[in-house]
């Protein structure tokens, strides 16, 4: 097996594990978080559940300072490590350290400064006993705690071993989750709630740490060298150029609960918890996928040449729209009954309400393949006011939309403006600078067709969902479960004479293969 070759199979079998443990891990967190929220909500009530989804949210738009020290130190991070480059890692990992031990503390004092301006954030005070206060102190350390082992992570995925990370932090999460059920019908005490979730985060950080110093030991080596002035220079440059691609999902990750609490009611933002709740676990779920593709984007993007990368691209455009496609179409049609059944009739939006989450999360999934191609390709300087135009759309345009009418102008608006922006301006960039191709009218054509067929799948599962309405927990599985069958046979049948669909049939045979050949050995 020659030398290219070797990477890319490297790269196929790290992905497919990153893929399969993520998947596995993150089921088991699926089900014991919905188990943690029916507790919750059953001992505390929605006054704390929209608490719990404003502060999350003000968190995550204060993360901003971050200002993408990350991404250019991964890029940075991508070429020793495939080069087994121990003496450059290690400089990068040295001004990792010092920079994330900054950024950790200075988003910390932040974070305090918002404290004096609460309660123009909260339109109608929750009736809880605990004081706000010492709630956002409790969720801010939490989100803090994370930038003082972030260079650990850092060189566990660089390396392509994203899934040694997510066994850590799922199993910390599961934990987590029996301390906090158990905890919450013994003593309905929210504060101590949040105490457990602390020092888990804190306890999965450090047991990460340990295994990369275990993985690296060149990382406890004291005497390394620093990186020059010019290398330094090179990442603030980058820097510079992230600064609004990190304030962009920062500040839109964060607006919507605000404007809903600002302009509809603290309520509102406690009802799409829980429909944030499912919608973000099943992000995390398919992040579980498309997350082990971005590294090895990052070693493709190093190592192969342009035609590679494009047909590599297209591979994953095809994945993220049968991912975001199925699961997109299934939430449509069966997140209302889930709901209802779950928790009752109180806590349902209406059906155009719930397709703007969903169109939403189709359009950032699918944007996914160019995003992670223009990030782990460093193209940060390209279009640098992108995400600026993006914030201040998404802003005006929800405001005047939740106006007239209501929550469902707050996605609304954030999906417009999303298209208005990347939606064209990544795929661009990669045509130009990255593929160095012409074929961007290709891409177009690709999309617009996946596009047109979850919209048509889309439509006729929702018409199923109302001709065949459910009651219970399991009537409503096996309805999905028939949704999804029809889904995938529907999907397969528009693309199966496609390359990129007999690409991905040959990949999952040869796992197959592999697996069995690997049970074979183990039985002789």
């Amino acid at each position: 097996m020659n030398n290219a070759e070797e990477f890319k199979s490297t790269r196929t079998s790290n992905v497919i594990r990153n893929v399969w443990t993520g998947l596995v891990c993150q089921l088991l967190i699926l089900i014991f978080s919905f188990a943690n929220r029916t507790i919750f909500i059953k001992m505390l009530g929605n006054d704390y559940l929209s608490i719990n989804g404003l502060f999350s949210n003000i968190l995550n738009m204060i993360s901003f300072v971050e200002l993408g020290f990350g991404t250019a130190l991964i890029y940075m991070l991508y070429k020793p490590v495939a080069d087994n480059n121990i003496e450059k890692t290690q400089s990068i990992i040295k001004f990792y350290k010092k920079t994330y031990t900054l950024i950790g503390t200075v988003m910390f004092f932040i974070g305090i400064l918002v404290i004096p301006f609460m309660n123009l954030i909260i339109k109608e005070p929750p009736a809880i006993k605990e004081n706000l206060y010492i709630i956002y102190i409790l969720y801010l350390t939490n989100t803090c705690i994370g930038y003082f082992f972030a260079h650990k992570t850092a060189i566990i995925n660089a390396n392509q071993q994203n899934y040694i990370v997510t066994i850590y932090n799922q199993i910390g999460k599961l934990i987590q989750s029996l301390l906090q059920i158990g905890f919450l019908i013994l003593t309905k005490e929210y504060i101590l709630y949040l105490l457990i979730q602390l020092v888990m985060t804190i306890t999965s950080n450090i047991l990460i740490s340990i295994k990369a110093n275990k993985m690296y030991p060149y990382l406890k080596e004291k005497n390394v060298i620093s990186l020059t002035k010019e290398e330094k220079n090179t990442i603030i440059s980058k820097v510079k150029s992230l600064v609004f691609y990190r304030i962009s999902p920062a500040i839109l990750n964060g607006t919507d609960n605000l404007i809903m609490s600002s302009y509809i009611g603290l309520s509102s933002v406690g009802i799409y918890s829980n429909y944030y709740l499912i919608t973000n676990y099943i992000l995390l779920f398919l992040n579980q996928i498309t997350s082990a593709f971005e590294t090895s984007v990052g070693n493709l993007n190093v190592k192969e040449k342009e035609e590679q990368k494009e047909n590599v691209f297209y591979k994953i455009v095809y994945i993220c729209f049968l991912l975001y496609g199925i699961v997109c179409i299934l939430l449509m049609a069966t997140i209302n009954d889930f709901i209802n059944i779950w928790l009752g009739k109180e806590y349902v939006f209406s059906g155009f309400i719930v397709f703007t989450i969903v169109l939403y999360l189709y359009i950032d999934g699918l944007h996914f393949p160019s995003y992670s191609y223009r990030t782990t390709a460093a193209l940060f300087d390209k279009a640098k006011m992108m995400p600026l135009i993006e914030v201040v759309l998404n802003i005006v345009v929800s405001i005047v939309l939740a106006k007239y009418i209501g929550i469902s102008g707050v996605f609304l608006g954030t999906s417009i403006s999303k298209i208005l922006t990347f939606f064209w301006s990544d795929p661009k960039l990669l045509y130009k600078y990255l593929f160095k191709s012409h074929n961007l009218k290709l891409y177009y054509q690709k999309y617009f067709y996946y596009l047109f067929i979850t919209l048509i799948t889309g439509g006729l599962m929702y018409k199923l969902s109302i001709l065949f309405p459910v009651s219970n927990y399991l009537t409503w599985f096996i309805r999905s479960c028939i949704m999804c069958i029809l889904t995938i046979l529907i999907f397969y049948l528009f693309t199966f004479k496609m390359s990129e669909c007999q690409e991905i049939k040959y990949i999952i045979k040869e796992s197959i293969k592999k697996i069995k050949l690997k049970i074979f050995q183990k039985n002789h």
